[in-house]
């Protein structure tokens, strides 16, 4: 391998620059002077728009921060309202709850009543029922009583009549029978066939009368 250089001696030194600044040229001085008035203007431009942009950053903070505050402002009063109203619902729910309770007690109060008069009435109508059933019973044992007098005082007249009818026709013949032997008697005889007569008479009434008590 080839050896390498070694450093050796320093080289030769450069050339002195010449002191002080070179004076440019008039044109390149008026394109220097240009560039300088142009980057100046824009600077100057650049300025303004950062003033602008600047002053619009603070307005816009500020409108920002009056945003908040009243964004802040109305969670407040949107918490407070939204608190009323909450407080109000749940007085109200209380309300309700304590109502609902109230009726549903009064509606079981009710019921208990309305099964404890219906049981009571439905004991009435029974215990009528009975009493009912029990008159119904009595009024026609009573009836088929009647009945049966009705049909035994029938039977009783029936055989009375019949009775007094036999008597009667059994006077009527001993009548015309005593009637009969009187035409052929004497005149003397006649005030004992009277007597007689009326005797019979009386034995047939009283047959009449023992006949009627009897039946």
């Amino acid at each position: 391998m080839p050896k390498k250089a070694g450093k050796g001696k320093k080289g030769k030194k450069k050339a002195d620059a010449p002191i002080g600044v070179p004076i440019p040229p008039p044109a390149l001085f008026e394109y220097l002077q240009r560039e300088y008035e142009s980057m100046e203007k824009e600077l100057f431009n650049k300025s303004v728009e950062a003033d602008e942009i600047s002053k619009r950053t603070r307005e816009d903070r500020l409108a920002m921060k009056e945003m908040e505050k009243e964004l802040l402002e109305t969670q407040h009063a949107t918490f407070a309202i939204t608190s009323d109203v909450a407080r109000e619902y749940k007085g109200a729910q209380e309300g309700f709850i304590f109502e609902i309770n109230r009726l549903e007690t009064f509606l079981t109060e009710q019921k208990e009543e309305l099964d404890i008069c219906t049981h009571e009435c439905q004991e009435m109508v029974r215990e009528n029922e009975d009493e009912i059933a029990v008159k119904d019973a009595a009024i026609a044992e009573l009836r088929e009583r009647m009945d049966n007098m009705a049909n035994e005082f029938a039977d009783m007249m029936s055989e009375t009549l019949t009775t007094l009818r036999r008597q009667l026709d059994a006077t009527v013949a001993e009548f015309n029978q005593a009637k009969s032997e009187d035409i052929g008697e004497s005149k003397a005889q006649s005030k004992h066939l009277g007597k007689q007569r009326q005797k019979r008479l009386l034995v047939v009434v009283r047959r009449i009368t023992s006949a009627g008590g009897v039946a």
